[in-house]
């Protein structure tokens, strides 16, 4: 879409072609999409001469679907010359997930499913071992799990920063949520990628791309997750002569700085 539309909004799609053999003035260039004429250009000037041409598509000529796309040039009094093979592309201008209408973070159409006992609790050595599924659907949760979903979507979840995509979306998955839903395995080796956390817990959240690289307009609303299995997590250390978060070396002179590292039971005990 960006390509399409929102680099040269004004324009469209830009497209180069190379400079050709005897180029001259007076040579003429001509964009074809799907063999119709959608562009054009004149050499005028001899300083164009051995420079490729800038052409574009108008947005106007563009639609969600596969295209082909070549150029003709008409070299002087030769013949017109086309070339070949033209160039396959693929056009996608939906966005997934539609049009976010929430001004806070989060997108209004994107919604996720973790289970309560894990939201409400904490993921410990036994639930890793397990994974965490995360599963993505509509807020109902009936109906397509997003708007302007298609095949190929990946759905991209950040698990504390850390992220893991699904498989690519199927047509089973569009027509039939419920019976083939859209699932991110978090599994252990992610879950210790991202750490253990304190009490606030880590951000979770998803956004989807496409298969032509549309993202999401934003992330789902993200939810927070304590992990804790059983690796002992430090807080930063604090230097205790230090005044308000500042530390003056020069009123130290000598004197070693003394660290302090502020803990917590149960991980540890006095």
């Amino acid at each position: 879409r960006a390509a399409a539309m929102e680099v040269y909004p004004d324009h469209g799609l830009e497209v180069f072609v190379p400079a050709w053999n005897e180029m001259r003035r007076g040579d003429v260039t001509v964009l074809l999409l799907d063999g119709k004429e959608v562009d054009r250009h004149v050499i005028f000037d001899d300083a164009e001469v051995g420079d490729r041409v800038t052409l574009f598509v108008a947005p106007r000529h563009l639609a969600t679907g596969s295209k082909e796309l070549t150029y003709s040039v008409k070299a002087g009094n030769n013949a017109w010359e086309t070339f070949t093979p033209p160039v396959k592309i693929y056009v996608k201008l939906e966005i997934p997930g539609g049009q976010d209408t929430d001004e806070g973070p989060g997108h209004s159409n994107l919604f996720m499913h973790i289970p309560e006992e894990v939201v409400q609790g904490i993921v410990d050595s036994e639930t890793a071992d397990k994974g965490v599924p995360i599963t993505i659907r509509n807020e109902s949760p009936t109906g397509e799990p997003y708007p302007d979903i298609a095949i190929g979507d990946c759905c991209e979840c950040s698990w504390g920063g850390v992220f893991i995509s699904s498989a690519p979306v199927t047509a089973e998955q569009i027509n039939d949520p419920a019976g083939n839903p859209i699932t991110i395995l978090v599994t252990r080796n992610f879950i210790e990628k991202a750490g253990d956390t304190d009490e606030v817990g880590l951000a979770v959240a998803f956004r989807v791309r496409d298969i032509v690289h549309n993202y999401s307009e934003d992330w789902c609303k993200e939810t927070r997750i304590k992990v804790s299995l059983g690796t002992a997590l430090l807080t930063a250390p604090i230097a205790k002569q230090a005044v308000n978060n500042v530390l003056d070396l020069d009123s130290l002179n000598d004197d070693a700085i003394l660290a302090q590292i502020f803990t917590k039971a149960p991980e540890f005990e006095p």
